[in-house]
């Protein structure tokens, strides 16, 4: 199926991809990328496992230290606000915050993620730079939807390593939605990023009360701007299929 889009006389196409996504015991694969997702949920499963994705595909590395071990190299002011943004993020529920801190060379950007105590969902802190105030916190289809576009503007829009970090990561939030996988979003989450936004909205569809298995649709909308020209880069749809474990 196809349908089209048009944003300032830009054309993309519509493809739908099906991704399957499981938690802490499970597996999920993606198709184009089965292998490497496959691999990577052996060892943390959920929504989290999208966010090592993300990082290999836009050239974070390990910091090999947990959020708590890395914020202590961080200005007073960055250390309160990280502690401020972990304690809303233990309110809702996101209380693992086991894996390394991913960050990027000299710019000092780097993210952390948190697991939600259910094993399958998860959030994540970005932030831009050691001097900037800026931040965006996301969770989620969101997540999912981040680290899939890194891999598809590489591999179809022949997108660099740095191309796709410009493109892709936050640099300031615009408008965060409300929202799970089973409930879906009351709006598209928004950010902001050095070459431009990205959306990216979910449509819930059915869970089976029993098995707990449902399904849902992420829509990722990346768009470039310079020198206010706005040109829609990506523009997927994801049907997705989920398990709670």
């Amino acid at each position: 199926m196809e349908n089209q889009t048009q944003d300032n006389a830009v054309v993309t196409r519509r493809l739908f991809l099906t991704v399957t996504i499981t938690g802490f015991a499970g597996m999920f694969s993606i198709p184009l990328f089965e292998e490497e997702a496959e691999a990577q949920v052996r060892d943390s499963g959920g929504v989290v496992a999208y966010m090592r994705t993300f990082a290999a595909e836009t050239g974070f590395v390990s910091s090999g230290q947990t959020i708590d071990a890395y914020k202590q190299n961080l200005s007073k002011a960055k250390q309160e606000d990280v502690n401020k943004v972990i304690a809303k993020m233990k309110l809702s529920h996101f209380n693992d915050f086991g894996a390394s801190v991913h960050s990027f060379g000299s710019e000092g950007r780097f993210f952390y993620t948190a697991k939600h105590q259910d094993r399958f969902d998860g959030c994540a802190g970005f932030y831009d730079g050691q001097n900037s105030t800026n931040r965006a916190v996301m969770e989620g289809p969101t997540l999912v939807g981040l680290a899939l576009a890194a891999q598809l503007l590489k591999q179809e829009n022949k997108y660099t390593t740095e191309a796709a970090r410009r493109q892709l990561y936050p640099t300031k939030i615009g408008k965060n939605s409300r929202g799970n996988f089973t409930k879906g979003f009351e709006h598209p989450d928004t950010h902001y990023t050095q070459d431009g936004v990205f959306h990216s909205n979910y449509v819930a569809g059915k869970m089976d009360p029993v098995t707990k298995e449902g399904v849902g649709t992420i829509t990722i909308t990346a768009i470039h701007e310079r020198k206010n020209v706005r040109k829609v880069v990506l523009d997927k749809d994801l049907d997705i299929k989920y398990r709670y474990v």
